[in-house]
């Protein structure tokens, strides 16, 4: 497995509602993807920035889909050039399968970024059993919580949140 951070860092012009619609628009396009295994499209308003991260299943699934062709094509569609980086995943937890409880992805990026990705489960419909819908049919990323300080350690397991059910390392 390999993961891939995808950012698309604005100076300017940072529209959060246009973000939100490539992704909303893009989402289709990744369904069922061979060798995708998931994708989460993220927006930072406070830092400017979009990020996408990919989990392939393996290295070569991944390095054929970020051509150059499609560096230039999501260039044009976020206005802003991607920094793409190719990080190894040491272990996932997925608990989507067998629990409705939230999911949760720490990655250390190359350059000794971290990023929590929290995921919620969809939730059932009482009427059909089947999942509601609007915005909580689909898992949604959200914000892991405050930032910590620069100064602190940069691994996952360093920087895991209190309250934390399980921590990672």
């Amino acid at each position: 497995m390999i993961g891939v951070s995808v950012t698309f860092q604005y100076d300017e012009g940072f529209d959060h509602a246009r973000v939100v619609a490539i992704a909303e628009n893009a989402r289709g396009t990744f369904e069922g993807m061979p060798g995708l295994r998931s994708k989460v499209f993220t927006v930072d308003d406070a830092q400017q920035r979009a990020m996408n991260f990919y989990v392939w299943e393996s290295v070569d699934a991944a390095k054929s889909f970020f051509s150059e062709e499609m560096r230039e094509r999501v260039t044009g569609l976020y206005g802003v050039a991607p920094t793409i980086d190719f990080v190894e995943i040491a272990q996932l937890v997925d608990n989507s399968a067998s629990s409705n409880q939230e999911s949760r992805l720490c990655v250390t990026l190359s350059n000794r970024a971290v990023a929590f990705l929290t995921l919620r489960p969809k939730r059932q419909s009482r009427r059909r059993g089947g999942p509601e819908e609007g915005p909580t049919s689909r898992r949604q990323a959200v914000p892991a919580g405050p930032r910590r300080a620069r100064s602190e350690p940069r691994s996952c397991a360093a920087r895991a949140q209190p309250g934390d059910r399980r921590r990672p390392g």
